[in-house]
């Protein structure tokens, strides 16, 4: 794993989030593998029932501005390039572009 001020565990299985030296989510850790990063940009996806997020109406491409997590399991959020912006589950991207 990359240096980071600390990596927690969230409760999901295989998922860990690295915080930064301030303490802002920076990174995603799935299975110990680096998946998801801030500013990344990714491709947003329905899940199994055509849903993805109250904020997002449609797939497409976005940029990921925060990672956090919720009750839910929803641990990023995307802000699309439609202008759109809502928290994901991880299983809803695919990485587009590591941005650094």
């Amino acid at each position: 794993m990359d240096m980071y001020y600390r990596v927690e565990d969230t409760g999901y299985p295989g998922h860990r989030i690295a915080f930064n030296e301030i303490k802002e989510g920076y990174a995603i850790y799935i299975n110990g593998n680096l998946s998801f990063k801030i500013n990344d940009y990714v491709f947003v996806k329905a899940d199994s029932n055509g849903q993805i997020c109250p904020e997002i109406n449609e797939e497409g491409r976005g940029r990921i501005i925060d990672i956090d997590h919720d009750k839910e399991g929803r641990f990023i959020c995307v802000l699309m390039d439609n202008g759109q912006c809502g928290q994901l589950k991880t299983n809803q991207i695919e990485l587009i572009k590591r941005n650094h």
